[in-house]
Order: C-alpha cells, then structure tokens, then sequence
C-alpha cells in the first residue's frame, strides 16, 4: 500500500468508526450487548474530537488481533524446539511480537523501507502528561486498577461509563493542543479495556503450563490495567512525538496529513508499547522515534 492509500485508508477510517466485533450489528444496543467490545463502540453522545478519534483504538485492537494470530502461528510451527503442544516461553513471545512489530509498522509507512523497526532503535519513555491530562489519566487508572479477567461485565461496563464521564468533564479544561492526543489516550484506553477483558483468557492460554512463565509475566496478564495503562500512554506519547517530529522535518505538512501521521505514529507507538509491555510485563512506553517520520517523509518527498 502506498503512502496516499494508506493516508486516505486512515482519514476514512477516522471519520466512520467500526467496531471490533459486531460493526455491522447496527440495530444493537447497549442493553444487549454481548461484550465489553460490542458495548464500547456503540457510545455515541461523547465529544466530538473524542468520537473522531476513536479509529486510534480501533487500529490499535486490530494489531492486537494480528499479533495473537501471529503468536497462534507460531506456536503451531515448525520452528519452534518445542513441541507445539508446549505453551510459549517469554523469550518466544518477545521474538514473534518483535518480528511482527517490525514488518507490520515498516510496511504501513512506506513500501521501501529497507531497514527493520526494531524496539531497541526506538526510546523507553514515560508520557508527559500536562496538568490537566494527569488529573484525568489518574482518575482513569483508579477505574481500572481493580479489574481483573474475572471481573464481571457490569464492573467492566461502569468502567467503560466513568471514562466517558471523564472525557466529558474534561473537555471544558484542555487546552487545543492537548485535546488530541488525550482523546487518543482515552479511545486506546476504552478499547484497550474492552478486548483485554474479552480477550485476555485466550492470550493467557498460549502460555500454557510453561514452567518458564515469569511472575513479572503472569502478573501482566492478570491485571488489565497494566495493559491499558502501556496502550493507551503509547498512544498519548505517540501522538505527542510525532507531532514534534512533523514540526521538525514537514513543518509544510497540511492539516489532513497531519492528522493522518499523528494516527499512525500513535497507533504504532502504542502497538510497540504492547509488545515491550508484554516482554517486561509492566507498565512501560516504547516509541520508534525519528526512524518512522524519516522514512515517512522520505516518501512524502518522493511523492512530491
């Protein structure tokens, strides 16, 4: 996929939110949603710039999608030294998300990459959240700190209501600048939630038995909101970088390319973020840094 086809791809796909799992059920409500998934994408009285922004966490539960194929892949390979019955080390789930991080986000920058995305070119970071934005993230935490894969719908669902309370109460207090990559951080948050709780025991069971599960790991698995926290803080400090990093090298960039770019870099820096979470099993924030933009603007210049 070229570059205008990709940004053109990511501009639809802004402005008509699909849902995950039912995004052709329109005559659903929220009374009888099946999942926390299906619940999520049918909220609708929300801020506009939070509602536009909704494809960032749509985008980023279809890497979590392809990265758990991936995985699924794997393990029923012939590469492993493993029987495929055996569930998957940590060092085995680092290498397919790795692999995975790096083909994916090269290919959906530029058809000519050349040279492969790998986490260690990228920074550890933590979100530099204003004022403002770390009152909100705090009250966001305090949701979901207590869920965990045995929490039931309803907890799940209260949750899903208190950040839209919050996005709505926030509204009034963010600055233009910061409205972005906030409701980025929210949509990630509400999506990352919504599929970690209806996903979660499926992930857990490509694991298996395998003696060599880290606590670190296991721990990760259990608590959810370690997930959403390294989701959904990738996606604010992607937004965030990459628009520094258009102001330093496409400042002549216009407004629809702009927010195309900003989707990507947050979309990926919080795929990146999932896998490095994943490999530490904690919160942490990984950003492909200046190697993503230059591509990208390389081939903007190409185009030009």
């Amino acid at each position: 996929m070229n570059l205008k086809k990709l940004i053109s791809a990511v501009i639809i796909t802004g402005l008509v939110f699909v849902g995950c799992k039912f995004s052709n059920d329109v005559g659903a409500s929220k009374e009888n949603a099946q999942d926390a998934t299906q619940w999520a994408n049918l909220t609708t009285d929300r801020p506009e710039v939070a509602r536009q922004l909704d494809t960032v966490g749509v985008e980023h539960n279809k890497m979590l999608d392809e990265m758990y194929a991936a995985l699924v892949s794997f393990k029923a390979s012939g590469a492993r030294s493993a029987s495929s019955e055996s569930g998957l080390s940590d060092d085995e789930i680092s290498f397919v998300l790795n692999q995975y991080l790096c083909k994916n986000v090269s290919r959906s920058v530029s058809e000519d990459v050349s040279v492969p995305i790998e986490l260690s070119s990228g920074e550890a970071l933590e979100a530099a959240f204003s004022p403002v934005v770390q009152k909100s993230v705090e009250q966001i935490k305090a949701l979901t700190e207590a869920l965990t894969e045995a929490s039931s719908k309803s907890e799940v669902v209260a949750v899903l209501q208190g950040i839209e309370t919050i996005e709505k109460e926030a509204e009034k207090d963010l600055s233009a600048e910061e409205k972005e990559p906030f409701y980025a951080y929210t949509a990630t948050a509400r999506a990352s939630l919504a599929y970690w709780y209806d996903n979660l025991s499926k992930w857990d069971a490509l694991r298996g038995n395998n003696a060599q599960r880290s606590a670190k790991g296991v721990e990760m698995l259990k608590k959810i909101s370690f997930c959403i926290a390294s989701d959904a803080g990738g996606a604010y400090e992607g937004w965030v970088k990459t628009s520094e990093l258009i102001e330093k090298y496409i400042p002549f960039a216009n407004n629809k390319l702009k927010l195309a770019l900003q989707i990507i870099g947050s979309t990926a820096t919080a795929g990146c973020s999932s896998a490095e979470g994943w490999k530490q099993g904690k919160y942490v924030i990984a950003f492909p840094h200046e190697l993503v933009l230059q591509k990208i603007n390389k081939k903007i210049q190409q185009k030009n």
